[in-house]
């Protein structure tokens, strides 16, 4: 029950960092941000802002492609006003995409963190991230530090590249995951949700609710037990009925109760953003 009530809270303050960072200048910075490098929603690249600036230890971040999060997450450690090792790992290639397309991954990235002159706060390793070269490469990065914010927006394989860092993860780490909500037509949502919700049922993850467009946000539990049959049926008696659609969880005084699986903290004017922006992609989300 206390458990419970202190995710709760965590929600709740997450929702309300999102409103106070909307009436700051950090908001049309990272706007900015968003509409040059990025096809995470806005309200992402503000938490992975959030957590970077407040979380006591390194980040990491497996899938870069042209910066968007690395550089709001760059912003994070200077506003914070401390030394934090960011870590980001990308292999390149090429994308086709309306808005963000790019025939060299790594030169674009390399040059847009130099604009927004935040370069020299970010270690590139260049590589796929379950390569033994890579893991090694970034052990070396970190040192003897461990990760407290880990951002994932790479491919499906969300529970193979948190099994190759956890041990270098925090307990509490923030954990930033994307491609894990949306529309069937991506190939990457099936897979992704279902590590994610394998990671929660297991007790190694702590859900925070969804933002933007696919976005899961969370806290790592890796010192939590595996969560057996008897503890399910536990949590059965302890959690409310869920609407199987939604996921939806509601109390009989009809408060929401974030028990796992978490689908209904999304953040607001997701469609109306996408609309101004004309960001058709994440229009057909939505329609």
């Amino acid at each position: 029950m206390i458990m419970r009530d202190t995710v709760y809270s965590d929600c709740l303050d997450l929702m309300h960092k999102l409103m106070t960072y909307r009436h700051e200048s950090i908001h049309s910075e990272l706007m900015r941000v968003r509409d040059r490098y990025s096809m995470l929603h806005l309200d992402v690249l503000i938490l992975i802002y959030h957590f970077a600036k407040i979380c006591s230890g390194a980040i990491v971040e497996i899938g870069a492609f042209v910066g968007g999060a690395t550089i709001a997450a760059a912003f994070g450690i200077r506003d914070s006003g401390q030394n934090k090792r960011l870590i980001a790992i990308e292999p390149g290639g090429s994308v086709k995409h309306k808005r963000l397309g790019t025939r060299n991954i790594l030169r674009d990235l390399e040059r847009n963190l130099t604009r927004e002159r935040v370069r020299d706060l970010v270690t590139l390793i260049k590589g796929q991230s379950f390569k033994p070269e890579t893991i090694s490469a970034m052990r070396q990065a970190l040192g003897s530090d461990e990760a407290a914010l880990l951002i994932l927006d790479a491919d499906a394989a969300k529970r193979r590249d948190i099994d190759c860092y956890r041990d270098k993860l925090i307990d509490g780490a923030w954990m930033v995951i994307d491609d894990c909500y949306g529309a069937d037509d991506n190939e990457k949502i099936t897979p992704s949700r279902a590590d994610v919700d394998a990671l929660v049922d297991a007790g190694l993850l702590e859900p925070l609710g969804f933002y933007g467009w696919s976005t899961f946000v969370g806290r790592w539990r890796g010192q939590a037990p595996i969560v057996n049959d008897l503890n399910r049926k536990q949590r059965a008696q302890d959690c409310p009925p869920y609407h199987p659609r939604t996921s939806i969880r509601f109390s009989l005084v009809g408060r929401v109760t974030p028990c796992a699986p978490l689908d209904f903290l999304r953040s607001d004017n997701e469609m109306d953003h996408a609309i101004r922006r004309g960001d058709e992609e994440a229009v057909k989300i939505f329609a």
